[in-house]
């Protein structure tokens, strides 16, 4: 145990100390730990930096790619099987990038551009956005003057793989619940820690300063008022993307892709049949 180390979450000073690993994008060394308390697992150091200035955007620029990206797919699943209706509710998009999420929700489920407001740190991003009819964008940060800057009561926030970029998560969700209604819902897609693989091999966006936060189904049934919890995959791709996938956790590299491809229908199945190992989690979340 180290009793020095507070986790960031609940504050804890009882952690399991798991392992230490650099970091290919900025030659960094950082410890892994798990917190027996709140069962979180994260990095340490928690610095952040600002890798997402205007760092990409998510699909446009490019017409070979699929518009709808596997968390907003597994988003209006949700809706459609289980979630509210859409029509007239407040939506705030933490991390909404070039605004992707709305523009599927608005032709799926009729959301009105005057009811969702964009948040982002990528200002190229949500440039984007505004060019094409987001009229509510913010380029602000998730810190404890958001709540009084907009002054707003949402009904639903949406934190589509965000929370595990947080280096302090207990001000993360503290001020997000501000921000939503006596009945309002946060809806979270992030990796899964507990996904296939993981322990072998972790692609280098899953460490920091991409990634510093690890969760898990633990983490969030241990916590929260949950009002709906599951995993789903991310790699129902084609076979080759797939393979090379599969080589870069085996391998570090993904030139390697041919030999795996005798792997893929195995994960595959292995995947649909696994209840608990799937790469993402998608998390809804009822305000305290």
């Amino acid at each position: 145990m180290n009793q020095k180390e507070q986790c960031p979450f609940c504050k804890s000073t009882t952690q399991k100390y798991l392992k230490k690993i650099l970091s290919t994008a900025n030659n960094k060394t950082y410890s892994l730990y798990e917190c027996d308390n709140c069962a979180l697992t994260y990095y340490s150091p928690l610095i952040f930096e600002n890798i997402y200035s205007n760092y990409s955007i998510q699909w446009q620029e490019n017409k070979n790619l699929d518009p709808i990206n596997y968390w907003t797919k597994e988003l209006v699943k949700y809706f459609k099987k289980h979630g509210p209706k859409l029509d007239n509710k407040k939506i705030l998009d933490v991390g909404a990038s070039d605004c992707a999420s709305f523009f599927v929700l608005r032709d799926k489920f009729k959301i009105k551009s005057k009811n969702y407001y964009a948040l982002d740190i990528d200002k190229k991003a949500l440039q984007y956005g505004k060019a094409h009819g987001i009229k509510n964008t913010l380029n602000l940060r998730i810190d404890n003057h958001l709540p009084k800057k907009l002054q707003n009561n949402f009904d639903i926030v949406l934190a589509t793989e965000v929370i595990e970029h947080q280096i302090d998560p207990q001000k993360f969700f503290t001020n997000i619940f501000k921000l939503l209604n006596s009945d309002g819902l946060l809806i979270i897609t992030a990796p899964n820690k507990d996904r296939i693989f993981s322990r072998k091999r972790e692609f280098p966006t899953d460490i920091p300063p991409h990634h510093f936060l690890k969760l898990s189904q633990k983490f969030f049934k241990k916590n929260f008022n949950l009002l709906y919890i599951k995993t789903f995959n991310d790699l129902d791709a084609g076979y080759k993307k797939t393979a090379k996938t599969i080589s870069i956790l085996l391998f570090k590299n993904k030139k390697y892709w041919l030999i795996c491809i005798p792997i893929v229908p195995l994960a595959k199945i292995f995947r649909k049949v696994s209840k608990n190992h799937g790469t993402r989690l998608l998390v809804v979340i009822k305000k305290p």
